[in-house]
């Protein structure tokens, strides 16, 4: 499975069930700054951060992102937390 945190609502429970299933995390740009996600890489996290903002109210925006994850884990169950 793989988690795309789109808000910062919802991104603790993202990591939380990321550390429980060791699925890959994707996380929006400007969530997490650079110290958290190498202090989340070294937990062992598989986790990626986009390089820009992905506006979660931006239908095509999300659905673009969404394909350039699928590109990487064709095949995966996909969860997107966009609250």
């Amino acid at each position: 499975m793989v988690l795309f945190a789109l808000a910062k609502y919802g991104l603790s429970e993202v990591l939380d069930l990321a550390r429980g299933s060791g699925s890959a995390v994707w996380v929006n740009h400007g969530l997490l700054d650079i110290v958290k996600l190498g202090e989340l890489r070294a937990e062992g996290l598989d986790l990626t951060n986009f390089v820009h903002w992905v506006d979660p109210a931006a239908a095509a925006a999300v659905r673009a992102a969404v394909e350039a994850i699928r590109e990487h884990h064709p095949n995966q169950v996909l969860y997107v937390e966009r609250t």
